[in-house]
Order: structure tokens, then C-alpha cells, then sequence
């Protein structure tokens, strides 16, 4: 799997709360099982402006992962999902930035809050259309009361792939749940391709 982490970095998150949002990736990602032909990671941060931190490629150990999530930065500002998503799709899902042939691709969106509203964002609907043309699967995990339901609905395809908490804290409690959720898809796709094998 290619799995790819966009964290919110805006100012209504607030500095300790970030930190219990990468101790969650930290969680996540062990539970994945990263190597070299297993899961490679990602991660984006997002506030008014959108960057990759952690190319797909940078590491394939966990141990490395995490000593990288050391360094990734608090940037403050406004929420610009859209440019996350924007980001995600030429500096992640693109072969010359790490990604694989023949890998299932997630997006992990986390956010406290919802789209600022700006004249130049984009409708998230709209905005996400180009990662699912390159069949990444879009998860959506919404903390706290400004997270907005239906926003987070429209990156994704499905109810199930939308989680809530009410807390940061909260976290923890469902980094097995979308961990299922992410994994199963890898096994449906397993079983698919063996179908597929045993007809021909």
C-alpha cells in the first residue's frame, strides 16, 4: 500500500493537539506494516498553504518513519484542504515522487476543522476528483465540533470511509477501526487479482 497522511497544520489545531495527531500516524503506520515491499508512507501538512514532508520513498522502516514525523513541522495559518488534496495528487501519487505500479493508494485526510472559504478555494467535491481518476482511495477523519460531516463525506465514496472523534485524545480509539478499513481493501484486491489469475 501507498498511504499518504494529510495532516491539518492550521492555528485552530493548536500545537500540543498537532502532536497527538502525528503520535496517531505513528500508530497508524506501525500497524501497516512498513518495508520495503509492504506499506510505504507519506505525509502532507496543510494550512493555508499545502507541502510534502515525507516522500513515499524516503523510508520503508518504521523506525526511520517515525524519526521523521520528529521533524515535521507546526505551520499555523487557515485550513486549505483543497491545496492539501492538490498537493497530494503531483507530489505523492505520481511515479516520479515515490509512487508505485500496481500498489493500492490511500489518502488519510485528518482535520479539526473545515475549508476556509477564500475566492480561490475549491469545493472539495471538485477538488478531490483528480486522486480518485488515480484510483486513491479517500479516507476522511474529522476531530472535534468544526469538523464538518458532510464535508468530509464529499472526499470520500463511502460513509464507512468518514470517521469522527470528539477529541484529539479520541484518536486512539479508532487507529484500529480505519486501519481495518485501510487493510481490507488490500485484501479484497488480493483476492480479486486471484480470481482473475484462476480464469485464465
Amino acid at each position: 500500500m501507498d498511504v499518504s497522511f494529510l495532516l491539518d497544520s492550521s492555528e485552530s489545531v493548536g500545537l500540543q493537539n498537532y502532536k497527538k495527531m502525528l503520535d496517531f500516524v505513528r500508530k497508524l503506520a506501525k500497524t501497516l506494516g512498513m518495508s520495503q515491499s509492504g506499506t510505504h508512507a507519506s505525509v502532507v501538512i496543510f494550512s493555508d498553504t499545502a507541502r510534502v514532508q515525507i516522500r513515499l520513498d524516503d523510508h520503508d522502516d518504521i523506525r526511520e518513519f517515525n524519526k521523521a514525523l520528529d521533524d515535521v513541522p507546526y505551520l499555523g495559518k487557515k485550513t486549505r484542504i483543497d491545496k492539501a488534496l492538490q498537493v497530494a495528487l503531483g507530489g505523492v501519487f505520481n511515479s516520479r515522487a515515490g509512487m508505485r505500479a500496481g500498489v493500492r493508494r490511500v489518502a488519510v485526510l485528518m482535520t479539526e476543522g473545515h475549508q476556509t472559504r477564500t475566492f480561490d478555494a475549491i469545493p472539495l467535491r471538485y477538488a478531490v476528483e483528480p486522486l480518485r481518476r488515480k484510483r486513491v482511495d479517500v479516507f476522511a477523519v474529522g476531530i472535534g465540533s468544526d469538523a464538518r460531516y458532510d464535508e468530509l463525506r464529499s472526499l470520500t465514496n463511502s460513509d464507512q470511509k468518514v470517521l469522527l472523534v470528539r477529541t484529539f485524545e479520541g484518536l486512539s480509539r479508532i487507529a484500529e477501526e480505519l486501519s481495518n478499513k485501510m487493510c481490507r481493501g488490500v485484501y479484497r484486491n488480493v483476492l480479486q487479482e486471484s480470481h482473475i489469475k484462476g480464469l485464465k
